[in-house]
């Protein structure tokens, strides 16, 4: 009967696609695409299009087909799906949700500029040492310099960690790392 009730509900509910973009990495774009057709379910997969030759492909290894909402929900999560994802699909609207903006922190020192991409950590100890890794390349012994960069605009760098998962606590320790030069 659930079955039923699933298949069902396939033939009403309309046309969609949704589609969401992950920041670029080594100069790769990646999007998860969930995308209804009435009648043959949901298909769920990603592409990736290769930023140098402008060139997009299917992950056939991602590429599900003929899911029900629930299934193609969880098999999203997978890929690391955002609220607004979620929502769109549970409307069964189609919507496009960018990639956000991208955080960096960049470490000016004697040597140089490291840039610190946030969205590459998972947690604060990986970005904390990724920290200590770029005072200790850049030199700053005797000059250091932190800006944060949402984007291109730039801002205070303590800012930055306002909007990471892992980022309370971050600022002291950052500070505490910095505090004998």
């Amino acid at each position: 009967m659930l079955r039923f009730l699933h298949v069902l509900a396939s033939f009403l509910t309309p046309a969609f696609e949704v589609e969401q973009q992950f920041p670029p990495r080594g100069g790769e774009r990646r999007s998860l695409h969930v995308i209804h057709r009435p009648g043959a379910g949901y298909a769920v997969f990603e592409t990736r299009t290769d930023e140098a030759q402008g060139e997009t492909a299917i992950d056939a290894e991602t590429f599900e087909d003929g899911l029900t909402r629930p299934q193609a929900l969880r098999r999203a999560a997978r890929s690391g799906t955002r609220p607004e994802t979620v929502a769109a699909v549970q409307a069964s609207r189609s919507a496009l949700v960018p990639a956000p903006v991208p955080l960096r922190l960049e470490v000016h020192g004697d040597l140089g500029v490291v840039t610190l991409h946030l969205h590459e950590h998972l947690d604060q100890p990986g970005f904390l040492a990724a920290v200590e890794w770029a005072l200790r390349t850049t030199d700053a012994a005797s000059y250091l310099a932190l800006i944060g960069r949402e984007g291109e605009r730039e801002l205070a760098w303590q800012a930055l960690f306002e909007r990471v998962p892992w980022g309370r606590g971050t600022v002291r320790e950052i500070e505490r790392f910095t505090a004998h030069l």
